[in-house]
């Protein structure tokens, strides 16, 4: 059986009786005749309780229709309106009219489309922007832009055919191809240096050096598009093909004309400023932001450093390579504790925490300079009282009980017109800059410090081994003489001096045992390694460490831009000046766009149709007027801040120069006192050896022999002592050479 649901409405007198209504009399396509409703079949007599439709919260009555095949619903439903018009049909107060189907579809997805054309724009903008680093050149192809969808729309007028949702998409497919043309030849144009310098000749070879690529663009666009408005027929195809085709072959005058001749005027060379009547505040702005200006001063890295020759420089091989400089020395304990330090040393670890910090710093001051992007989505449930106001004003008709649905996207962009933001991002460069210097001057300080230590290791060891075998040698003159004295060759005051000499020498043993075990805690502590096993590292009778050539120090202006602390205090300067500018900026207007885009439903299932959303577009534009010397005060305070980095730069330069002139003077004087000290130490042993045979044949007395003997212990003690100068002074020049 079939059933056919048949919606009626009659009178109060007429819709009670089954009877009367399956009497009434139906119009029939097979003959001019009428037959009664019965005829169909049988029929039943369901009733419906009045119920009032709603949607989203509103009454409506819909009216249906039906299109005829062929027919597009957009055509139909603008000849319905059209009609409508025609006949001065008005709706009643509080009504509106709202098409919904295919036709709505179309209109929601236009709609949608203008919507979020706006952000598009300012992405495009943005991304334009951050290509070319040029405002300007991102309005020139903003403007070829426009004026391609302006020859889109010409080309759609020029055929005849109606303004629709398919033109509209061809319009942002015809932009996207017409700005590819404009960017080849602002590219090629900005690449070619007579072109940047305005010369017309260059221009026009670049231009049509680039037009074949621009117009086999063109022609493989329009041959694609020509089928579709030759063979479809119709009102779908056609007004897209035509917008393409159409605007693509009119904006080559845009890519090899337009594009060129306003580059031309933009890279005109500048002239003699003239008095001119003040500008309107639109156009100073317009200005300014199309020119990208920056206010503040604009950093110039010094350029005067000094570059004359060390007061002196002794005469030593310079074949020593900077780099990795402590393996100079040829030891591998020196080589695997500095390793080891530039892996796990704390103070490292906390300039590369610091470095860390600064760089996502400067990605923060980076992302200053974007579109801010964001996402909401809400709900509220709420129930009314039965007695408030809004029931019983509405006669009945207000929900009780009721739901409310939000979701949607926001944006949010501050318009850089003066440069406050770049300037915070030149300042947060530079601040990275230093950070990084900053870094090499500790890890150049935890190498030397290291080598330091492992350097006064080895000498105390040394001075340790010299006192033992020193106090060895005496305890064997004391046997001897006590032997003598016993014999009655010897008085008992040659005992007491031998004793007495004796003990002196043992008594400086404990302070070089505790000079070791401070290297030895102070390698622990920069190589963050358990004392013992640093201990069992170094075993007594290792030599000193030495190397066999010294670095060649170049001049001194290489010195200067090479040391850390110099290229610290440098970027500290670049970072205050950008800081200045930063303030100066705060005396100028803000620019901030803000857009937003979204859906408000009495239901989720609503969200995202056509009579849902909602959209804001704000613009602020906010000019400090009175701070009460706030704005003032910060100025100043930068000002003074660049003046003291100045200071700190100029004072770094100095104190670089002094470190590096004293310790190449340190190291070739320590050099010097080593050799001479050499000579007197084997010049000590031996005299101390013949002094000791002629006390043993009688021939000199006990005096001879101490005295020889102390001055042996003192020349060896001094040179293991001038060694480890020569080596600390060594390390020294490394690092005052920015050695890393």
């Amino acid at each position: 059986l079939e059933e056919l649901p048949v919606r009626i409405r009659y009178a109060g007198d007429v819709r009670g009786s089954l009877a009367d209504i399956a009497s009434m009399p139906l119009k029939t396509t097979a003959s001019e005749g009428w037959i009664p409703a019965n005829a169909l079949g049988e029929m039943q007599l369901e009733p419906e309780s009045a119920s009032i439709s709603r949607r989203n919260g509103e009454r409506i009555n819909v009216v249906f229709g039906w299109v005829r095949p062929g027919l597009l619903p957009i055509e139909a439903a603008n000849d319905v309106l059209a009609r409508l018009d025609a006949t001065g049909f008005e709706l009643p107060p509080g009504y509106r009219l709202q098409l919904e189907g295919d036709s709505d579809a179309q209109q929601e997805a236009v709609g949608q489309l203008m919507t979020y054309l706006p952000v598009l724009l300012m992405l495009m903008v943005t991304t334009l922007v951050l290509s070319f680093r040029s405002a300007s050149s991102a309005a020139l192809i903003g403007a070829v832009a426009l004026l391609s969808a302006g020859l889109g729309m010409l080309s759609l007028w020029l055929s005849g055919y109606n303004l629709g949702f398919n033109p509209l998409i061809g319009s942002a497919g015809l932009v996207g191809v017409a700005i590819n043309g404009a960017i080849v030849v602002l590219a090629a144009l900005r690449a070619d240096a007579g072109a940047r310098d305005g010369d017309t000749q260059a221009i026009v070879e670049v231009t049509m050096r680039e037009a074949r690529h621009v117009l086999a663009t063109t022609a493989t666009t329009i041959g694609g598009f020509l089928p579709l408005f030759i063979f479809s027929g119709g009102e779908f195809w056609p007004p897209l093909a035509v917008v393409i085709a159409g605007g693509v072959g009119f904006s080559v005058v845009l890519s090899l004309v337009f594009t060129p001749a306003v580059f031309k005027l933009m890279s005109a060379p500048k002239r003699v400023r003239l008095a001119l009547p003040a500008a309107s505040p639109a156009a100073i702005v317009m200005a300014l932001f199309l020119g990208g200006c920056v206010v503040g001063p604009d950093y110039v890295a010094p350029t005067d450093l000094p570059e004359g020759d060390w007061i002196e420089v002794v005469d030593v091989d310079g074949d020593a390579v900077l780099a990795d400089w402590w393996k100079q020395f040829d030891d591998p304990l020196i080589e695997t504790y500095v390793a080891r330090a530039l892996e796990a040393n704390v103070d490292i670890g906390v300039a590369q925490a610091r470095l860390f910090e600064v760089r996502a710093l400067r990605r923060q001051s980076r992302s200053a300079l974007l579109p801010q992007l964001g996402a909401n989505a809400g709900y509220t449930g709420y129930r009314l009282s039965e007695e408030s106001p809004t029931v019983a004003n509405s006669g009945g008709l207000a929900p009780l009980e009721d739901e409310f649905f939000d979701a949607g996207f926001d944006a949010l962009w501050e318009v850089d017109v003066f440069g406050g933001n770049r300037r915070r991002l030149e300042a947060s460069s530079a601040r990275v800059g230093g950070t990084e210097a900053t870094l090499d001057d500790v890890r150049l300080s935890v190498a030397a410090e290291v080598v330091r230590a492992i350097v006064e290791l080895r000498g105390f060891q040394r001075r340790l081994e010299v006192a033992r075998q020193n106090a060895s040698n005496q305890a064997e003159t004391l046997v001897l003489v006590e032997s003598r004295q016993k014999s009655g060759l010897a008085p008992e005051l040659d005992i007491l001096n031998a004793r007495a000499q004796l003990e002196g020498t043992r008594s400086a043993l404990p302070q070089f045992e505790a000079g070791i075990r401070a290297a030895v805690l102070r390698l622990a502590t920069l190589a963050d390694r358990d004392a013992a096993a640093v201990v069992g590292d170094f075993e007594a009778g290792q030599p000193i460490p030495s190397s066999a050539s010294a670095p060649n120090p170049g001049l001194r202006g290489d010195v200067l831009r090479r040391r850390p602390d110099v290229r610290a205090a440098e970027r500290e300067l670049a970072a205050a000046t950008a800081d200045l500018g930063v303030a100066i900026s705060a005396f100028y207007p803000s620019f901030v766009l803000g857009g937003s885009y979204g859906w408000q439903a009495m239901s989720a299932g609503a969200l995202g149709s056509s009579t849902t959303d909602t959209w804001t577009l704000t613009g602020i534009v906010t000019q400090p007027l009175f701070t009460a010397g706030r704005l003032g005060a910060q100025r100043d305070a930068a000002e003074a801040r660049l003046v003291a980095s100045e200071r700190r730069y100029r004072r770094a330069l100095l104190l670089a120069i002094e470190d590096s002139e004293g310790s190449l003077n340190r190291y070739g004087r320590s050099l010097e006192s080593a050799s001479h000290l050499e000579t007197s130490s084997e010049s000590s042993a031996r005299a101390a050896d013949i002094a000791r045979r002629l006390y043993e044949s009688g021939l000199r007395d006990f005096l001879s022999v101490l005295d020889a003997e102390r001055r042996k212990l003192e020349a060896e003690d001094a040179l293991a002592v001038r060694r480890t100068e020569v080596a600390l002074n060594l390390v020294a020049v490394y690092k005052s050479l920015g050695a890393i």
